[in-house]
């Protein structure tokens, strides 16, 4: 597995979410489409202060892709928002996910005291509980919070 690397991206590479978006679509999932429209549109760049994207390659071709945002639902600006996290479904349960969301953390300890979410199944919710992520219905857009700081 040492083919595998975290790459911080600055220019979202279009021509490698095909596959994402087509696989998103099928189960249902609209994020990859959104990334790329705020992406394309100037609303979602993760090009502010503590922002970043992140693309993990595997031998090679990219199969991952997951970015940090300050939680545009907090009125702070300490709180960061784990968005657009997808992995493709032919290279899961191989901790390439766990790969990606370690490192989001990693970064996002730079800049923020708490990390938000939402994800929306259940397998989302036991990924990011096992990564250390609590349930909370208290946080305005979230499902889960990471105390940072």
């Amino acid at each position: 597995m040492n083919d595998i690397s975290v790459v911080k991206i600055n220019k979202l590479p279009l021509g490698e979410l095909l596959p994402f978006q087509v696989e998103s679509e099928n189960e249902g999932f609209q994020l990859i489409n959104k990334l790329i429209t705020e992406y394309e549109n100037g609303k979602n760049r993760f090009d502010k202060p503590g922002e970043v994207l992140f693309a993990v390659y595997f031998q090679k071709r990219m199969v991952g892709i997951g970015g940090l945002n300050r939680d545009p639902y907090s009125s702070d600006n300490v709180t960061g928002r784990i968005r657009h996290v997808y992995v493709l479904n032919q290279v899961r349960r191989l901790g390439i996910g766990s790969l990606l969301i370690n490192q989001i953390i990693k970064e996002a300890r730079l800049s923020f005291h708490v990390l938000t979410l939402r994800t929306l199944t259940e397998t989302g919710c036991l990924f990011y509980e096992k990564l250390g992520f609590q349930k909370t219905t208290k946080l305005n857009g979230a499902t889960h919070f990471l105390v940072l700081k």
